[in-house]
């Protein structure tokens, strides 16, 4: 149910119907998608793991009254 209203499915049936790229072009675009995924999974993997003091760093802000202190 959800893959017939999704966005990306959508719009990719708009452009094919509309002239707007070829198949291969959108296959083109999902390949490069996907390998700078991997990219970036393997760069993350390659990372070392942060200290238990840095692990919160930039996660939460320091606050008075709901508004950040910065």
């Amino acid at each position: 149910a959800w893959m017939a209203r999704d966005p990306i499915t959508l719009f990719q049936g708009w452009l094919l119907a509309d002239g707007g790229c070829t198949q291969d072009d959108l296959d083109a675009v999902a390949a490069t998608v996907e390998k700078r995924l991997d990219d970036g999974i393997e760069w993350a993997k390659e990372q070392r793991s942060p200290t238990p003091d840095e692990a919160l760093e930039h996660v939460y802000v320091d606050s008075i009254g709901g508004k950040a202190l910065l």
